[in-house]
Order: structure tokens, then C-alpha cells, then sequence
């Protein structure tokens, strides 16, 4: 126990002589990195101007972590033990980035992906070696709970578990059983129920693992290990059903369903948040592969393949769309790109030691100065007043807004169009102290013919007031 800690102690020392202090900078977005051989998480303040990350600090954890998750209000951080089958629950210091341990549970398996739900009030595990996936609450303090709400037994290795945008469906893809789990999800209890049908199949060779949703279509993409490749699914939003509509290969010239070794092949899916630019890793090649997005369909067309790190098991893009960091499992390094938003190719831009292993790239940005004016300005017990960003944003035809009250009241939110005019009434009514999210659907609350544009939300709990833009496109 000494030595690990002697050489814990060690490789902090060293991180923080690799990388520029960043006390000094206020920023509003970091980037964490889970270390697995170190069993720590890198914290780094990022520069969302220029891309540049900053080392803020290194957090020691109990056990090596890979998958990284937060939650919707951007307040908590999950972390997978995968050492000791367990689940890390932190909060998120919104000023500096750094994470505060509220608790750990035992989830009883390996854990080799995390998510919560859109309302924050689930957290969903998949166990891949165990062929199970579970369903977790969420307590108000942030922590998650010890007992599983629901365990599935899965086809052969399950690898991620996600909700759709509406958070009404829920799906499990299985890599080496070839399978999409379909499920209904109860968001006010988290309940499961077996869809009809409660799976679609995949052709052989194709190791489906990753998910990513387009944040205005009814599209799912997901990136299949063994194909090298990516799938488009329609949704059925009245059924919570796939169908594929596309596969396109992220490693152009590799004939699909080719052999390739243990821990390679394709990895991780992302796209912008404007929905024009879905990237893909590939393990083995050890790049990142870009596409385009058809506005109307969501059909993929490919840009480019661009060489990264070792091993890119994980990569993440900026809230607002404009860098790119992956990480390489085998070089032990991040590097940052720059999105071209006009293209969507990629420019790189530097590479960043980090350690031994990073398994989990996850950017947050806390708006660190609107949660301290509300600090300020709100007295005792405002610290947990909180308005979240919409998901998805820009968004059509539906958005989510999370936000938080520090005890029972009154609480008001509304739409106002860029002209300062109310457009619809979200809230008004006296609502219990804790995490709520609400609907937001142009035609709805009394928002019909609304045009595209910019409108602001705005969130009033006693004295404390808060506000955010999103984007509403047609």
C-alpha cells in the first residue's frame, strides 16, 4: 500500500510539471480524464477560445477508473471502479473544476460505461464481461443510491446504455451478441418495459457498442467494433423502435466484417451539437474518422480519416462544437483538434501526456460565473439554485431544461422571444426542493408559430434569478 502510494504521489508530481497551472485562469469548461494505471482523474481547465487545456489538478480515486458520466445540471461526476465493481459519485466545484467525493456503491459487476438519464435522477451501468446492464437512482445530494432500481440479463457483452432525447426509450447494444436491446423507460419511477420487439438484430461481424443521438432528428448512430463502421437508425418515436436506414465504413477500404485483433476496431461516436458532424475512433488504424450529416435525413457522407493517438478508446467534443480531444489508451496522451464548422475537418492542434492508460474523456462546462452570481446575489441555500443548458440545443422540435430548487417553493420559468416578449409559460406554481426538468415544445405552452432563432429561458426562485439562450431551428 505504501509503494502504491509513494508512486501515486509521483505521477501527480509529474503531471503537474508536464502542464501549465492553471490557477490563475477562471474558467467555465474542464475536461477530466480517467487515468486507469495511475487510478486517478485528470482534471484540466480548457481554453474555449483557443482549445488549449491547462492542468488543474490530479483526483486520486480508490480503484482504476474508466467510464465518466455527469449529469444534466452538470453538478455531479460518476466515475466506474472497474477494479472494484463499484460506482464513484463527486461534485463538481463549478469555479475550479475540482471534484468532491460524496460516496461510492458496489454495482456488483465490472462497469465499463455510465450514463444518467435526461432528468438526472437515474444512472445507467452496463457491465460488459457480465452480460448485465442495470438502472440506479439518484439521491438529491448527488450520490448514487447502493440498491439496483432494475438488472437485465443481456446478450453476450453489452457496452454502453443510453435514452433517446425524449428519455422514453431506452437501448442496450450488445457487442458479441449482435443485438440493440429496446426498452420503454418510466422516467418518473425508472421503470423498464420490454418494447415489441424487445431487440433488433445486427449482421454478423458487425459488434455494435456506442450510441449517439442527433440532437434535432429522430436518428441513432451507432459505432460497430468489429465493422469499423457506423449505423444510422431511424427512430420510431410513437414505438421507441430502430430500423437502420445506414452503414458507412470509418475506415474506407476495409471489406466489413474483416478479423482483427482483441481490443481494436471501432470505438466511440460523437457528433456537434448542431447536428452537421458525426466522428468516429478506430482502434487498430488509431484514427478518427469524420462525416458529414444531411440536414434533412441524417444520412452520412464521409470527409476524411485523420491519424491520432494509440488505442483511441474515448473522445469527446466541446459544448459548443469547436474541438475535438481523443484519447490514446497505448501513448498515454490526449490530443486536441480544431473543427472546421463550415467542413467538419479537423486540424490538429497539440498532444498531451496525461499518464498511463486513459480510458474516459469527458468535457463539462459549469457556467462557473452564473452559478457564483447566484451565489451572491441569493443568500443562504442558493448554492443550490440551479438552471441547466437545454438538451438538445440548437433543438427541433422538442428541448429539455434542467434546473434544481434548494427547498419547497414558488418557482417560475419562461420563454421569451429575442425581442424580450414572453412566448410560453413553463412554470408557475409552488414545486418541491430538488432536481426538475421541463418540456419545451414550440406549439406547446402556448408557443405556437414560433420562427427560428435565439429565445432566453428564465428561471425565478424567490430572489435568485437565472437565465439562458438556446436555439430553436425549423
Amino acid at each position: 500500500m505504501k509503494s502504491h502510494h509513494a508512486a501515486l504521489i509521483s505521477v501527480i508530481a509529474l503531471i503537474m510539471i508536464l502542464h501549465t497551472d492553471a490557477k490563475a485562469i477562471q474558467y467555465d469548461t474542464f475536461v477530466y480524464v480517467s487515468v486507469d494505471s495511475q487510478q486517478l482523474i485528470a482534471v484540466y481547465g480548457m481554453d474555449t477560445a483557443t482549445g488549449d487545456l491547462a492542468f488543474v489538478k490530479a483526483v486520486p480515486v480508490q480503484g482504476q477508473p474508466g467510464a465518466l458520466a455527469v449529469d444534466p445540471t452538470r453538478r455531479y461526476l460518476y466515475a466506474a471502479i472497474r477494479s472494484t465493481n463499484s460506482v464513484a459519485s463527486f461534485r463538481i466545484d463549478a469555479a475550479t473544476g475540482d471534484l468532491t467525493l460524496l460516496g461510492s456503491v458496489s454495482v456488483g459487476w465490472n462497469p465499463v460505461y455510465l450514463g444518467t438519464d435526461r432528468t438526472g435522477k437515474y444512472l445507467f451501468t452496463a457491465h460488459f464481461a457480465d452480460s448485465r446492464a442495470a438502472v440506479y437512482g439518484i439521491g438529491t445530494d448527488g450520490a448514487v443510491l447502493s440498491s439496483a432500481l432494475h438488472v437485465l440479463t443481456t446478450p453476450t457483452n453489452p457496452h454502453s446504455i443510453q435514452t433517446d432525447r425524449s428519455n422514453r426509450f431506452l437501448f442496450v447494444p450488445c457487442r458479441t451478441g449482435e443485438a440493440i436491446l429496446q426498452y420503454r423507460f418510466g422516467e418518473s419511477s425508472g421503470s423498464l418495459t420490454p418494447n415489441a420487439p424487445d431487440r433488433i438484430g445486427t449482421p454478423d461481424s458487425t459488434g455494435p457498442r456506442h450510441m449517439a443521438f442527433h440532437p434535432l432528428l429522430n436518428v441513432a448512430y451507432v459505432a460497430n467494433e468489429f465493422g469499423r463502421s457506423v449505423t444510422a437508425f431511424r427512430i420510431d418515436t410513437s414505438k421507441g423502435t430502430l430500423a437502420p436506414m445506414q452503414t458507412l465504413s470509418m475506415q474506407p477500404g476495409d471489406p466489413h466484417g474483416l478479423a482483427i485483433a482483441a481490443n481494436t476496431g471501432g470505438a466511440d461516436v460523437h457528433l456537434t451539437p448542431d447536428g452537421r458532424f458525426l466522428y468516429a475512433t478506430n482502434r487498430g488504424p488509431d484514427s478518427i474518422a469524420a462525416c458529414g450529416l444531411d440536414p434533412a435525413t441524417g444520412a452520412m457522407t464521409s470527409i476524411a480519416q485523420y491519424p491520432t493517438e494509440k488505442m483511441p478508446r474515448s473522445f469527446a467534443i466541446d459544448p459548443a462544437g469547436n474541438f475535438l480531444y481523443a484519447g490514446g489508451q497505448t501513448s498515454g496522451k490526449v490530443s486536441a483538434y480544431r473543427i472546421d464548422t463550415v467542413t467538419g475537418r479537423l486540424s490538429f492542434l497539440k498532444s498531451y501526456t496525461i499518464g498511463s492508460n486513459p480510458v474516459w474523456v469527458l468535457i463539462v462546462r459549469t457556467n462557473a460565473q452564473g452559478a457564483q452570481s447566484v451565489g451572491d446575489n441569493a443568500g443562504s441555500g442558493a448554492k443550490d439554485f440551479f438552471l441547466g443548458q437545454n438538451f438538445p440545443n440548437p433543438f427541433n422540435p422538442e428541448t429539455t431544461i434542467p434546473y434544481s430548487l434548494p427547498k419547497d417553493s414558488h418557482a417560475t420559468l419562461q420563454v421569451f422571444d429575442a425581442a424580450g416578449r414572453m412566448v410560453a409559460l413553463l412554470a408557475d406554481e409552488h414545486q418541491s426542493a430538488g432536481r426538475h426538468v421541463a418540456a419545451f415544445q414550440p406549439g406547446r405552452n402556448g408557443s405556437a408559430g414560433l420562427a427560428s432563432g435565439t429565445y432566453f429561458y428564465r428561471l425565478q426562485y424567490s430572489d435568485a434569478v437565472e437565465t439562458h439562450s438556446m436555439s430553436f431551428i425549423k
